[in-house]
Parts: structure tokens; sequence; C-alpha cells
């Protein structure tokens, strides 16, 4: 049987918006919710062949079917884990390690292929790359293209007890390398932006660097790694976070000068890596108080603009926008954790509940997620961002709602004692 809330969700033709509040959902209810998302999101994932010899072998070579990399699917991949974490079913977890897998070794192998024939066969490896689904991630300039599936990719070693093989210690290492050695950083301060494009400073990149950075430390025992996770959520902060706790989405750096809207999912991203960055660092860290201050400005911030809905418009400080999905499950999940963490009062968790309760109506009875915004470049006017298409099941979507019911799940797991559970 379909639960309640699956069944309700777009029955009617009025949008969330225009509804009245729902109910606060309990955790049976949100449980259900992660399972389809996380159920619709499986596909069949088929393994390719890659000898490594001529160029006529490399081109008979039969290629893998299923796999994706993208940092929309990193973001998924990591829902899944959570949705394992909050329903028990290690068969979401079992899926991330086979993708993971599976993409880690076509991604070392057209390393390979690019290293040995891009310059003699460049055409035809062009043509692969272009063919691959990998060709950013292995002509790597910029975050999107490896943080997310990577941070994933550590999530399952260090959480769910995958082992890495050699492929995947290929690709975690090639990552590290970008993100602490290439990425393009503000002189002086640090702070990652993209020279490749116009010098641009984009907050979305923290989501997209900083939840590897805190795993990465973990799993080198490398305390400087989470120093310089810290150090991009204080930067960024004092760039974009303005007087009223939203952050604006981007800045051209060269130029001084900060786009003019408060994009809902772009704050989104923000929140979620402050506190993923909390979450690691140990109590006596010299910017552990600073980071929480920087939470509850933002979450402040964020609950004077929730709708009756319960959810956020596209524009955070813009209400006769459009109601978006995946910035409003965002917060819930910040929200949700920050409570559980002790960083936020408890009186914020009806925040994220409420929250929750509007998502869930922007999800369908088989697991698929409405009402999300398609990838968005920097917007100077505010019908760029209003303007933005909504597809069936964004890939930004799904991960955002499955981390986020977990969330709510380990907070209402409170004990009666309201003693926080790690």
């Amino acid at each position: 049987m379909r639960p309640l809330a699956l069944c309700l969700a777009l029955s009617m033709a009025v949008p969330a918006a225009a509804q009245t509040p729902a109910p606060s959902p309990d955790t049976r209810t949100i449980r259900d919710v992660v399972t389809a998302v996380a159920r619709y999101q499986r596909k069949p994932l088929e393994e390719g062949e890659y000898k490594r010899g001529t160029w006529e072998e490399v081109q008979a070579n039969r290629l893998p079917k299923g796999l994706t990399w993208t940092y929309q699917y990193g973001v998924i991949l990591y829902g899944l884990l959570r949705a394992t974490d909050a329903t028990g079913d290690k068969t979401f977890a079992d899926f991330v390690a086979e993708h993971n897998r599976k993409a880690s070794a076509y991604a070392s192998y057209l390393r390979w292929v690019d290293k040995t024939y891009g310059t003699s066969q460049k055409e035809g490896v062009d043509a692969l790359l272009q063919a691959s689904n990998f060709r950013r991630f292995i002509r790597m300039d910029r975050l999107d293209f490896c943080g997310a599936m990577a941070h994933s990719m550590l999530e399952s070693v260090l959480k769910h007890g995958v082992v890495p093989n050699e492929a995947e210690t290929e690709i975690l290492d090639y990552v590290a390398d970008y993100i602490q050695n290439k990425q393009g950083r503000i002189e002086g301060e640090g702070i990652f932006f993209r020279p490749e494009a116009k010098d641009t400073l984009w907050i979305d990149d923290l989501y997209m660097s900083c939840p590897f950075l805190i795993r990465r430390a973990k799993q080198k025992n490398d305390p400087s790694l989470l120093d310089d996770a810290a150090r991009q959520v204080k930067g960024m902060s004092k760039r974009q976070q303005d007087a009223d706790g939203l952050w604006y989405h981007a800045a051209w750096v060269k130029e001084n000068r900060r786009s003019p809207y408060k994009w809902g999912r772009a704050n989104g991203w923000a929140m979620v890596t402050t506190v993923e960055v909390l979450s690691a660092l140990p109590d006596n860290h010299p910017d552990r108080q600073a980071l929480v201050d920087i939470l509850k400005k933002h979450v402040a911030g964020v609950a004077k603009h929730q709708k009756a809905s319960g959810l956020w418009a596209q524009v955070l400080d813009h209400p006769e926008l459009w109601d978006e999905t995946s910035c409003s499950a965002m917060f819930a999940y910040s929200i949700a954790r920050g409570v559980r963490r002790g960083w936020l009062p408890k009186e914020n968790l009806e925040i994220a509940r409420k929250a929750y309760a509007g998502v869930m109506r922007n999800v369908t009875p088989d697991g698929q997620v409405l009402e999300v915004s398609e990838g968005t470049g920097i917007g100077e006017t505010l019908e760029f961002y209003r303007d933005r298409k909504r597809p069936v099941n964004d890939h930004h979507g799904p991960g955002p709602v499955m981390f986020a019911g977990a969330a709510l799940i380990e907070a209402d797991a409170l004990d009666p004692k309201g003693s926080r559970k790690k």
C-alpha cells in the first residue's frame, strides 16, 4: 500500500505554495518517502571491456552502460547512502558501491587512453571522451567535475566498509590532487574561485570541495584538510553572506562585485557544507565557533522567508517566485542536523519538519522529485532565476530529499531526556 503522503503528492492541480501547510510528517512517512525516492534512482549497470593495447584494440572495447559522472549524480549517490542509514536497506549502499567501482574502472581506463593516445589519435580520443560522460572529469578544470562524486566514494569507504581497489584509489588521489593543488584560489585568502570562468566565485563550490576534504582528512589522518575546509566556509561567508544572513549566489573577484540575487539552491549548498564541516571539526578547533555563528545567522535569515507551504522561493527573498524543492530539502537537512548536534536550538526543528512536509508534496508515488530548478549559472536579473526550467526528476533534487529525510529521522531518534546521539 502506498504511503498517504506519497499518494497525495501533486494530486491537486494547485501548486504547493498555494496549498495549506501539510501536517508535520511522522518518522514512518518520512522513511517511506526516502525509500521511494531511493528505489527510483537504482538502475542497471553494465561493466565495459577495457583492454589497454593498440589503438585498434581500444576502438574495439565494449563501453559500459548506466554510469553517470556529474556533481548532481554525486549528490544522489550520497543521498542513497543516507537512505541506507535511515531505512536499514543495504541495497542502496550496495548500488552506490557498485556504481563507484565500475565508474572508477572506466575513469581509470579513460585516463590511460587520453595519456597514451590523446596526441596521436586526438580526434578519436576526443570522440570517445565525449561519448563517455566522463570527458569533463578526464580534462578537469573545475570542482564541479570531481568533488561531489568523490565525496560519495569516501562516504562509502568511511561509513559503509568499502575497501577501495586500485582504480578507486587512483581516482580518489586524482581528485585530491586537483582540489588541493590545482583548483584556482584567491591570492592571499586561499578561497576557491574559477579563473577559467571569468574569475568568478560561486558559493556552490563549497559543496563541490569541502565534503570531500573533510572525509579525505579522516581517510589520510591529515588535519590540514579540515583546516582548509573551515577556511573555505569562513572565507566565502565573509565575501558572500549578507547582513540578513542570506548568501549572494556568486561574485566577480577582480571586479570586487557580488551577483545581485540570493538564489535558493546556492544557499542550500552553503548551509549543507557548513553543517558537514562542523560535523567533522573537533570541539577545540579554532574555527568551530565561527562556523556555528555562520550557521545560526544563515538559519535565522532563511527562517524569515519560509512560506506557508514550508518551502522557499527560487530566490529566497522574492516570495512571488515559485517554490523550489532542492533548496528546501537542503535547509531541512541542515537545520535537522544542526539541532541534533546541538548547534541550533531545538525549536528550530519545527522549521525543518515544516519544510519536509512541503517537500513531500513534490514527490510522486513512484519516487520522482518535482519542482526542482535545472542547473543555473550566475544571473544578473531576477527573470533569469524565475524562468529556469523544472524538469521532472532533475538530478539536483533526489539527493537532498533523501539526506534531508534521513536527518529528520535521526533527529526524531533523540532519546526522551533530549541527549543527542552521534
